[in-house]
């Protein structure tokens, strides 16, 4: 599958961050085990489940969209993904509920291709170094 050109800065930093949490679950589960411990192990663990999520749902709509994809294509779910990241990372339902809201913004809009203010005021920061200083600050 051939990412479009306008997405790969976006996935290259997602990928990052999967890494990044992938490492540290294993990093925990090296440790004498404990409840907090188990705790941090389950949080990394679904958010790295999320990140895979994204990715799933990324290479679909690539495949889907492929035939139709102009140069200038981008994507739902990165947009999304991206969207609530920026809204201090709201990565749970419930914390995208509360983001979706506060920017008076529904899935529809997505999926309508409104982009969101926020990833294009920040499209050009959708890197791996601007999430190095994200990503390494927690966790």
């Amino acid at each position: 599958m051939k990412v479009p050109k306008d997405c790969r800065d976006a996935i290259v930093a997602l990928v990052h961050q999967l890494h990044l949490y992938q490492g540290t679950t294993k990093a925990l589960m090296s440790l004498s085990p404990s409840q907090a411990i188990n705790d941090d192990i389950e949080f990394y663990v679904s958010i790295s489940a999320y990140f895979i999520n994204v990715l799933v749902a990324f290479c679909e709509e690539v495949v889907v969209d492929a035939p139709h994809a102009c140069s200038k294509w981008w994507s739902t779910r990165l947009d999304y993904h991206f969207t609530m990241a920026f809204s201090n990372n709201s990565l749970t339902e419930e914390q995208q509920s509360i983001a979706l809201e506060s920017m008076e913004l529904s899935w529809n809009d997505f999926i309508k291709k409104k982009r969101c203010l926020l990833v294009k005021q920040h499209k050009s920061c959708i890197s791996v170094s601007s999430f190095l200083s994200d990503t390494s600050a927690s966790g």
